[in-house]
């Protein structure tokens, strides 16, 4: 896939037309759904594919929507994690990365919060084993198609959430055009996030990309979901630049990290891609 424009032009969709997708699209994403590989390889994940979405979309009105409202559409996605240490994160890049392998198929797809799992879980009959940690709707977009020029205004300039060094500071523009940076850092702006309120934090510090989240208000799952999404972009765009990155993911004990950066105590710290 070519990331950078995907990631570019990536919208959410809300307004589906009320068709099934083409059989042969379907088998497309249900396959390339069986090879996408998580954060962390020890995770048993599982993709649901529903269909029929038209006749089960009140059933999922008060479990699953979007700022509280039931999205109709005519398939949904469910994703289904273990819960191990950093699951959210895992379970959101590869729910990411399906979505935008939806979007080269020029189908339209949002993400949906759950509200209800148990509820969900008995109205579709899902059986599986693991925790429903995803969801998104799937289908053809009404209007505006997936991939035309959209407005960034509302997005945050590149100097609002990365810093150099420590909490606050402002790189320098030549310093990351000079590390070919600032390409890479102004596009990774367009990552979807919670009712758009774009949580997270970038710090860097020689050789270390480091990723915090945080916001007021904003539920901790969020947080954790929104900052496996950026993961993948930051990683996919990077390799796409020729620039070769690997994660490493944070357990609790940060206390160092906080004092070295000067990271307020309300943002959680996620890992640092290794440049």
């Amino acid at each position: 896939m070519r990331y950078r424009w995907l990631i570019e032009n990536r919208i959410s969709v809300r307004d589906f037309r009320d068709i099934h997708v083409d059989k042969s699209k379907m088998i497309q994403l249900i396959n390339y759904s069986e090879g996408i590989k998580g954060l962390l390889e020890d995770i048993k994940v599982d993709f649901i594919f529903v269909s029929d979405g038209k006749i089960k979309r009140n059933l999922l009105k008060g479990k699953v929507g979007y700022k509280g409202h039931i999205v109709e559409a005519p398939h949904y996605i469910v994703m289904t994690s273990e819960e191990k240490p950093q699951y959210l994160q895992n379970a959101s890049y590869m729910m990411e990365e399906l979505l935008l392998k939806a979007n080269e198929l020029d189908l339209g797809t949002c993400w949906l919060t759950v509200e209800d799992e148990e509820g969900l879980r008995k109205d579709l009959e899902l059986t599986n084993a693991g925790k429903i940690v995803a969801m998104a709707a799937l289908g053809y977009p009404k209007g505006r198609v997936p991939f035309t020029p959209k407005s960034t205004s509302t997005r945050i300039s590149l100097y609002e959430f990365v810093y150099h060094e420590k909490w606050g500071e402002e790189p320098k523009e030549n310093e990351l055009e000079s590390r070919g940076l600032m390409n890479i850092l102004y596009h990774i702006r367009m990552a979807p996030s919670w009712k758009n309120q774009q949580p997270w934090r970038l710090i860097i510090d020689g050789e270390k990309l480091i990723l915090v989240v945080g916001g007021e208000e904003i539920p901790q799952k969020s947080l954790l979901l929104d900052s496996g999404i950026m993961m993948l972009y930051l990683e996919r765009i990077f390799n796409e630049a020729g620039i070769r990155v690997r994660w490493e993911l944070y357990d609790d004990d940060l206390e160092n990290i906080y004092e070295t950066y000067n990271i307020p105590k309300d943002y959680k710290v996620v890992g640092c891609l290794r440049l």
